[in-house]
């Protein structure tokens, strides 16, 4: 059997995702949201970073807005240099507050006072423990390892905050043995699937 590249297994992916029963895919979003709620880097938290799901994406609204009831500082990203790579996240303290932005995804406004990283960089090194950043992906192994869409938007962020505790979170037709990985690309800290034990 042949290794699939990069770009084999982002199709083979999507197709699957893309292809979810539509009730098998509300449980899982369900048990994928409980999952995260239960875990330690959950519950001490601060701050979290959480990306708002598009089109067939592991769904994020939930954990949004389980993060704001929590009364957790909430901030989801904004692209600010496509070209880059290049994303900021800006706090939010409803889901009406994000707009139709890069690709039609909704994002913040951009607004300074409500900048992550104007929090980050007073943050001293043991506060930066309780960060949690909620990460997407086309793909991720048990290796901890995550293919993403091919920009390298968030493998860029998490390089620059490497004390941010990354936990991806995916659908388990989007889990594989092994992923092939390159120098610039950045390992979670935490996987979270619909799967009892990921």
């Amino acid at each position: 059997m042949s290794i699939m590249n990069k770009r084999e297994i982002r199709k083979d992916a999507l197709e699957h995702r893309r292809y979810i029963d539509p009730e098998r895919r509300r449980n899982m979003d369900i048990d994928i949201c409980s999952g995260l709620m239960s875990t330690s880097a959950y519950k001490k938290a601060e701050y979290v970073l959480c990306y708002v799901n598009y089109n067939d994406e592991t769904d994020t609204h939930r954990i949004i807005r389980h993060a704001i009831n929590d009364s957790k500082c909430v901030f989801i990203p904004k692209v600010t240099d496509p070209r880059e790579g290049l994303m900021e996240f800006y706090r939010i303290e409803s889901l009406v507050e994000a707009f139709g932005g890069y690709h039609g995804i909704p994002e913040p406004e951009a607004d300074a006072h409500n900048s992550f990283e104007k929090i980050y960089q007073t943050l001293e090194w043991n506060q930066r423990q309780n960060v949690l950043a909620v990460v997407p992906g086309v793909a991720f192994d048990r290796n901890l390892d995550r293919l993403g869409y091919g920009k390298g938007f968030y493998d860029r962020y998490l390089k620059a905050h490497r004390d941010i505790y990354s936990v991806g979170i995916c659908y388990d037709c989007q889990l594989y043995d092994s992923l092939p990985q390159e120098d610039g690309d950045v390992k979670m800290k935490l996987l979270i699937s619909n799967e009892p034990e990921t």
